[in-house]
């Protein structure tokens, strides 16, 4: 589950290394997000060898891909991931970046976010 103040790792190429999520975006009160949902997150640190998309200290809004909690599926089973990701997307809901260098998790295609796994090259 990613709060406030969580450091998380940037998925795509779109120049940000990591970042720190600002605020969850819920519908509801929680104070936690999942896989799927959106965050505001803040730039904290940049690749130095891409051009740069971003800047340091930049505010951009981001959909959560892989987290350390586990994800409880419908039909009983659970994912892990290593470390908790994130990619970059505009206002308009489309990706930042060009690329997605992380596994994309089935529960997005449930929140209508088809650009984002158009360039995913898997999803578990």
């Amino acid at each position: 589950m990613i709060q406030v103040g969580t450091q998380l790792h940037v998925a795509d190429n779109s120049g940000a290394k990591k970042v720190e999520c600002i605020k969850v975006l819920n519908k509801t009160k929680q104070r936690v997000g999942g896989a799927g949902e959106f965050v505001l997150v803040s730039v904290k640190e940049i690749n130095q060898k891409q051009t740069q998309k971003v800047k340091k200290g930049q505010i951009f809004k981001a959909v959560i891909l892989e987290t350390k909690f586990p994800i409880q599926r419908k039909d009983g089973s659970s994912l892990k991931f290593q470390r908790n990701t994130v990619i970059l997307v505009s206002p308009q809901l489309s990706p930042v970046g060009t690329r997605i260098q992380s596994f994309v998790p089935y529960e997005l295609r449930h929140k209508n976010l088809s650009k984002i796994l158009a360039l995913a090259s898997a999803s578990i």
